[in-house]
Order: C-alpha cells, then structure tokens, then sequence
C-alpha cells in the first residue's frame, strides 16, 4: 500500500475546503483526480526511494490549481483555492509524514528562522527498516524526547545522526553524542583524564575548572579514564559534549549511573541553552518531563504500511502520554508481551539448611587499584543469607562496583591475611556489570549462540576458570585461613 492512497487523500481534500468554508465550483470527478495526482506526489517509487516525494508548495500548486480554478475565477477565487491547496498539502504532509501528531497547528509559523533540520529520510539497520519515509524536523533551542519501545532504533537513529549519515543531513551542524557507555574502547580506557579533555576540546582552563565543578578529585584528574567507575565515566562525556559546544547534543541514557546532585547539575545545564538543540532518550521520567520541550515517538499507522515514521508532538511528556496513553507503559514496570524473563529455580544450596543461616561473610575487607596510594573501600563487614535482599548505594566513585565484584569473585582483596572473605564453596553466582561488552571482545564475529555454547558447553564457566581469582581459591582451601574462597 502506497502511504497516500487516494481514497485518504480525497479525504483530505474534502477537508481542507471544508476548513475554508466555501466549496469549490467544481464536481466530485476533479477532486478524485486531483487526489489522484497528488496521491503520486506524496507516495515513493517503487524502491521506496525518498527522493522522488514532493512537499514543496510550488509542485503542489502546479499540479491542483489547473483543475481547481474556474476560468472564469476571479482574483479573490484563485486566492481561495490557492489557500485550500495549501491547507491540503499541509494535511497530506502531516499524516503521510508524521508530523505534528497532536496539533493541526501550522508549525511553519512557529520560528522558522530557528529551523536546523528539516529532511526525509530513509533507515535501516542490517536487513530490517527500521523508519520508512519519515520526516525529522528539529529546532535550534529545542530538546526533544525520542521515545519507542526497545529495539525500533533509537540508538541507531542517533549514531546515524552523529556520523552525519541521514539523506539531507546538513554537512554543517556539529553534533556531539554522549552514548549510554556500555561499549569498552581499551585506547580511550587508557589516557588519563584532564589531559584527554583538554586535547579533545582544546579549552585547557575551562575543562580544568568543569572537572572541578564535577567534583573530580585531583586524583582523578590524573588517573586513567578506565580507573574511573561508570557514574565517573559519563561525567567525563557530559564534560567533553558540554565543552565541544555543538549545535545538537545527542544523549543517550545521559543519566545512567549518575548519582542525584549530577542529575540536578545536568537538568540545570540542558534547561539553560537557549541555542542547543537536545535529542535525548532516557527511561528517567523524571528527568525528561524536567528537560524536554517536545516528544518524537516511533509509530506505526495503517496508512503507512509495514514500516515506522517519526511523529512529532509539541509539550512535555505528560502532554505526549495524554495523547497516547499507551506509550505510559515504556517508563513503567509493567508485564508486556513482548519481553518476559524466566528465572529457573535454583533448588536448595547444599550445605545451607536455613533462610537465615549465613553464606557470605565479609570482616575488615579493602581493596586498591593498582598504582594508586589509597583504598577504594576498606573497613568492609557484610553478611548475606538466603533471606537477604540487598540494595549497594553510595555516591559516583564510592566503591560499589568494587564491592560487588569483590562479593562476585572477579577481585581479591588487598589485605589478604589480615581479612576475612568467606563464601560458600557451593554457591552459585549471575551477574550482570554495569559494563558487559568485555566478555565479548574476543567474540564480535561470533553469534550470541556460539558465544554462550564457547562459554558454557563443557558444563562449566570457562572466563570463571581462566580468571586469576579462580585459581587463587586453591591457595586458600584452608578453614584455618584468614581468607578462603
């Protein structure tokens, strides 16, 4: 189905002289061919080149006003119908394009000199379209929420955008994308942090004093980037984007691992540009009914076929949910059909016989990075039972991330000898890092089935048995060791 059929589009037709009130002097055969023709203008060719498609006011009058204007009109009758072919054209734009998806408004009124980006464009990912035909249109000043269910391609959107790689992107627009930091890049891991900033932004006092203001600690500042805990790392990209001063900030889940204070910095910073055009996607409620001046959502509509289109909504997120209520559901936990995880049962662990009875036990336990001169966390007593359900809080850079991999098995303490780490020697453990990526990086040209049947075919994890503190549990079989594991 093309995306302006002609019974739509005569509809539309009907429409717009309906809004202007006096008809037409002409009979139900001309519209339907006027539809017809303009039904061509809006639709692609058959590869769905975007190319071919025509908004442009001067087709659009070319192509109606022949058939639509009396010879006998006069000059205030031509201007009549020259009105109505606009008006037609803007509603057939609006619903075959996705624009404006909760106002019939005329946004070409609303500060057109601060328009950016106006382009129709094509995407796809692999050999799955991911929007067909849509059209984005982006405003100098304005921060806009990108919102869809997981996996349409908000992400990809994004990186396109960053790369410059959408049909019509304008070559000079100077983007900077602060990515969810979930991909490992060992090089950018391994430079040390003020000098980074100062070498990629070439503004040496400002990144000195905006780590400063980020509270980054001398050390810190110093230090290596891999060193940095995650909340750290995405201070560090907030930094660099904020300094680049780029016309449009893409940011995606900016607010992961962020502790409240940052998240308050951020907000104050992103609602201060008056200049910057913000493209955000965020699962932080919060956070985007605070900072976002428009919503665009990934939908689908009968009319359009198999494939998505960006749609635009003017307001905030509680304007946008209003309007679609269904979309409420992608910042809520909430059961979906399309997701569901399955844990199996585990079954009892041998040797523990009661809820309450402990099998991690943790007393005067610290640990510090190599090459630095303190202890990230120190003085560390825990104990865990089957009972417990444990929440790790703190601020960005306090430890907890060293605390769970040192609960986990992939660290050891510092002080081995002079503390205790005790877990049961039946125990079994998932976890899910805050950065996962490094367990795949020797396997990018692997399926995810191949990876798993590499990790696990043999009836163990083979990473657990390749990692140093597997190895060191046979060096502290002993209970009479301060330490064993």
């Amino acid at each position: 189905m093309s995306s302006a059929d002609e019974p739509f589009t005569l509809s539309l037709l009907r429409e717009a002289i309906n809004k202007h009130g006096t008809p037409l002097d002409v009979d139900d055969e001309i519209l339907s061919y006027v539809s017809h023709l303009t039904s061509t203008l809006a639709a692609a060719d058959e590869s769905g080149n975007v190319a071919d498609v025509s908004f442009a006011p001067e087709d659009w009058s070319e192509t109606c006003l022949p058939y639509l204007t009396s010879s006998k009109s006069n000059d205030d009758e031509s201007a009549h119908v020259a009105e109505v072919v606009e008006t037609y054209r803007k509603l057939v734009e609006r619903h075959v394009g996705g624009m404006d998806g909760d106002s019939d408004s005329d946004d070409d009124d609303d500060d057109p000199d601060r328009t950016i980006c106006d382009i129709r464009f094509n995407l796809a990912y692999g050999g799955m379209i991911l929007l067909h035909r849509t059209q984005m249109k982006l405003k100098r000043g304005h921060r806009y929420a990108l919102v869809g269910q997981n996996g349409v391609g908000k992400t990809t959107l994004m990186n396109a955008i960053d790369k410059g790689r959408l049909d019509g992107w304008p070559t000079g627009l100077r983007t900077e994308y602060v990515d969810s930091g979930s991909n490992v890049d060992a090089d950018y891991e391994n430079n040390r942090v003020l000098a980074y900033l100062q070498d990629i932004t070439h503004k040496s006092d400002e990144s000195l004093e905006l780590l400063r203001q980020l509270k980054f600690t001398q050390g810190m500042m110093e230090g290596k980037i891999g060193e940095l805990s995650g909340g750290w790392q995405m201070k560090l990209r907030l930094a660099r984007a904020v300094l680049n001063n780029a016309d449009i900030l893409l940011l995606d889940e900016p607010t992961n691992h962020l502790d409240k204070k940052t998240v308050e910095w951020l907000t104050c910073y992103l609602t201060s540009q008056k200049d910057t055009t913000v493209l955000c996607v965020s699962h932080d409620t919060k956070f985007v009914e605070q900072v976002c001046t428009d919503v665009i959502h990934y939908e689908k509509r009968d009319i359009w076929g198999p494939h998505r289109k960006l749609v635009h909504y003017k307001g905030k997120m509680s304007h946008f949910v209003k309007k679609q209520p269904q979309a409420a559901h992608y910042f809520k936990l909430a059961k979906t059909s399309s997701l569901s995880f399955k844990f199996p049962n585990p079954g009892r662990l041998e040797g523990i016989r009661t809820t309450t009875q402990k099998f991690l036990e943790m007393d005067n336990v610290a640990f510090r990075y190599p090459g630095t001169d303190h202890d990230q966390i120190k003085d560390v007593c825990a104990k865990m039972t089957l009972a417990s359900r444990v929440a790790v809080t703190g601020a960005n850079g306090a430890g907890k991330t060293t605390l769970v991999r040192l609960i986990v098995g992939e660290t050891l303490p510092t002080n081995v000898g002079a503390c205790r780490l005790w877990v049961h020697h039946n125990l079994r453990v998932a976890y899910v890092a805050q950065h996962s990526f490094h367990h795949v990086e020797q396997h990018v040209d692997s399926s995810p089935v191949a990876y798993m049947q590499w990790r696990f075919k043999d009836g163990y994890d083979r990473e657990k048995v390749r990692s140093s503190c597997f190895f060191t549990w046979h060096q502290f079989q002993s209970n009479n060791s301060p330490y064993f594991f």
